[in-house]
């Protein structure tokens, strides 16, 4: 009857082989990294509510120094026709994909999203003609009352919420009277399908 040879190591042996396999593994995933992009790798997990502080912070701080140079009401005024016309071309950009109350209405819907996850709302009415959300909470309303900025927060921000439907191809509207901005108690968005 032949023996089966068994491998055999001290602990000495086996130690000193974790180098090696470590270098291989940093290696191959060093190797798999590089064909990743490095502004597509993923960074370590921030809350929403930091992710918008250090997203709007430092465009508050230039924005009150431009409102020393040339005034609050003009630089309001300007910041209003500037909101307005982004959302108006990004209203453009999306008409070829929303052709319907419901798909405008999608990322307001879903709890998900990324307006979803920023914003604390109730939905009052959701049909083919008409989609309304009173928001309660709203995350950009928090930084820019931190940094004692409403204003700017109104004109960068909530007024520009109507160009975005007057850029699509469909005809919607917003009817808004109140907004957490203006010191409201909640934000009243009706989109009505004319």
């Amino acid at each position: 009857m032949e023996k089966t040879k068994v491998f055999q190591s001290s602990r000495r042996e086996f130690l000193s082989c974790i180098p090696a396999a470590a270098a291989l593994c940093f290696g191959c995933s060093q190797g798999w990294r590089q064909n990743t992009h490095k502004f597509q790798r993923e960074m370590p997990p921030v809350t929403y509510l930091r992710w918008a502080q250090q997203r709007n912070m430092r465009y508050i701080g230039i924005l009150k120094h431009l409102e020393k140079d040339i005034g609050k009401q003009k630089l309001l005024e300007l910041l209003k026709k500037a909101s307005f016309a982004e959302n108006l071309a990004l209203g453009k950009r999306l008409s070829p994909r929303i052709k319907s109350m419901h798909a405008f209405a999608g990322p307001f819907r879903e709890e998900k999203s990324g307006v979803g996850q920023t914003i604390i709302r109730e939905i009052v009415e959701d049909n083919e003609t008409a989609f309304e959300m009173k928001i309660t909470e709203c995350l950009t309303e928090v930084v820019f009352r931190e940094a004692d900025a409403l204003d700017l927060g109104y004109a960068c921000v909530c007024h520009a919420d109507f160009g975005l439907p007057e850029g699509l191809d469909i005809n919607i509207k917003l009817i808004r009277s109140k907004t957490l901005m203006q010191g409201h108690e909640c934000c009243n968005h009706r989109y009505v399908l004319e």
